[in-house]
């Protein structure tokens, strides 16, 4: 089973995160910790298995993976998005952060995503791994 490795870092409005899946390798933006506050707070750390799922409303139809048995909380997706603002909860992949703009953001969000999709070709499950940095 492949396993994704999320590092992160927490800020005050945001927590970045580097992703790293065999020679796949990423950042991630998410919301900043507020408790796991259901569409305010990034995912707790943790061990997930995550599913392949067919036409999610958060990528516009496309596949995505999404997080099972997160304390509380449903429909937590790897989907593509450049700003906090752009996820309730969900984990967001793109490039180094940067100002996008004028606005703090990981950017190129949707290729990035398309990339670890292609890299998962075949694949309908894996583990996901989120821890401090």
């Amino acid at each position: 089973m492949k396993t994704l490795l999320i590092s992160r870092r927490y800020l005050p409005d945001m927590t970045l995160g580097q992703a790293f899946m065999d020679n796949f390798e990423c950042w991630t933006m998410e919301r900043p910790w507020l408790g796991n506050e259901p569409f305010k707070s990034c995912v707790p750390e943790g061990v997930y298995f995550a599913n392949r799922i067919k036409d999610s409303s958060k990528t516009n139809g496309r596949e995505t993976f999404e997080l099972e048995n997160v304390e509380g909380r449903t429909d937590i997706q790897i989907h593509p998005g450049n700003f906090v603002d752009e996820t309730e909860g969900c984990i967001l992949p793109g490039q180094p952060p940067q100002v996008i703009q004028g606005k703090y953001g990981v950017p190129s969000s949707s290729n990035t995503f398309d990339e670890l999709m292609k890299f998962l070709d075949g694949v309908d499950r894996i583990k996901v791994i989120i821890r401090k940095h």
